[in-house]
């Protein structure tokens, strides 16, 4: 058996070697757990989502898109629309009004580019949501929608 004592270069090739190895096991052990990975880059699935109110027809394009974007940032993952009355000073676009309409539109469209997830709520505060009163036959329901083509 012939033996090879290494040394100059060969020497720093294989600490080089090992630890580069060392370091890549390191790495595949940390990313090997997908709960680890979970918390460190949640999915979509796993974002909260947040109650998004537009208060007292106080809303713009600008601002949805600025609203939108910060969240997105933060890690937000994404909204629920519903109007409010604080009273505060009124806002130009009108609850309910076309052009309100029209931002809905546009909040769904920036929702999408996002990729944030969007829903509306079915009144303008908790008195859509019942109470210990309400049995189950006559309590809110989820409304969805399908499209074919």
């Amino acid at each position: 058996m012939k033996s090879t004592i290494l040394h100059g270069r060969g020497k720093s090739f294989l600490l080089f070697l090992s630890l580069g190895l060392a370091a890549f096991s390191g790495h595949a052990q940390q990313t090997a757990d997908p709960l680890a990975a979970g918390f460190a880059l949640p999915p979509p699935s796993a974002k909260p989502t947040v109650l998004w109110h537009w208060i007292d027809d106080n809303v713009s394009k600008e601002g949805i898109t600025a609203d939108f974007e910060h969240m997105k940032r933060v890690g937000i993952g994404g909204v629920v629309l519903a109007w409010a009355h604080v009273r505060v000073p009124m806002g130009q676009v009108k609850f309910a009004s076309s052009q309100w309409f029209d931002l809905v539109q546009y909040a769904v469209q920036e929702a999408h580019r996002l990729g944030l997830t969007m829903e509306i709520a079915p009144g303008s505060g908790w008195t859509a949501g019942g109470g210990k009163w309400i049995d189950p036959a006559h309590s809110m329901l989820r409304l969805t929608t399908t499209e074919v083509h």
